[in-house]
């Protein structure tokens, strides 16, 4: 009777456990793989392999700054080793030039200028004046020493005698002609052509060969109005300056006026 009584409280609470069970959460967090899936367990074994553990306790043995000045000091001038002689050598403030200069590989040579830039350039108005420019072009470049007896047919095949032939217009004319219509000139008519489409009656500029010049006389009556740039930027400059030489003066004056207000004290 006495094992009974004493048994049956613990009977009566598992009981009552048995009927309203303990649910317990489990508090493992679940880790996250960051490999990737083809990775399996020898893959592993591999990695911690080939990791060595010494490497992380090797030290590079470096040198004090003062021992590096010491030992270039007394060395003088570093020897260039092998890899040094493949870097770009860079250009040094105040150090020698390691290199000569190319105008010391010139040696003096000079090449005379082509392009002739004379003060005032011949201005050709017809078609005439043009053929009378390129024939008098050709005295001294052929055989015949009268200009009159050459035809403009005349067929430069020689290179140089071309060069020559436009050289010497373009030292009396003043014209330049570009590089393109040279290679294109086969006679001295080519060069009238081209001087009656291109040069006659239009307002080159060999700075801007392709530059497009219009006159307002062919836009009157229309709502177009042609400006000249050039024209309104010197006027500019020229109020500028003035504006400049009036505050100059000005500035004197004053000095000037303080300067004697100074001495009558």
């Amino acid at each position: 009777m006495i094992k009974a009584a004493i048994s049956r409280p613990y009977t009566l609470a598992f009981s009552l456990i048995a009927r309203n069970p303990i649910i317990l959460h489990n508090t493992t967090q679940r880790r996250i793989h960051l490999s990737r899936t083809n990775r399996d367990l020898l893959t592993w074994f591999t990695g911690k392999k080939a990791f060595d553990p010494e490497d992380e306790t090797k030290v590079v043995n470096t040198k004090k700054t003062d021992d590096y000045i010491s030992e270039v000091e007394e060395s003088g001038q570093k020897t260039k080793t092998q890899d040094e002689n493949l870097a770009v050598d860079l250009e040094v403030i105040g150090e020698p030039a390691k290199v000569d200069t190319w105008r010391y590989e010139m040696n003096g040579f000079k090449i005379k200028q082509w392009k002739n830039k004379p003060e005032n350039r011949l201005a050709l108005r017809n078609q005439v004046e043009a053929e009378a420019a390129v024939k008098a072009s050709f005295k001294g470049i052929t055989k015949k020493d009268q200009a009159a007896e050459i035809s403009l047919d005349y067929q430069l095949d020689d290179l140089l005698q071309r060069f020559n032939f436009v050289k010497s217009f373009t030292i009396q004319t003043g014209v330049t002609i570009p590089d393109h219509i040279l290679s294109k000139v086969q006679t001295p008519r080519d060069l009238v052509r081209y001087l009656n489409s291109s040069v006659i009656g239009v307002n080159f500029d060999e700075k801007s060969p392709k530059a497009i010049f219009l006159d307002q006389k062919d836009w009157e009556g229309t709502n177009v109005t042609i400006i000249d740039t050039d024209k309104e930027r010197k006027i500019k400059n020229d109020n500028w300056k003035e504006l400049v030489r009036k505050a100059k003066e000005l500035d004197s004056k004053v000095n000037q006026s303080k300067i004697e207000a100074a001495l009558n004290q």
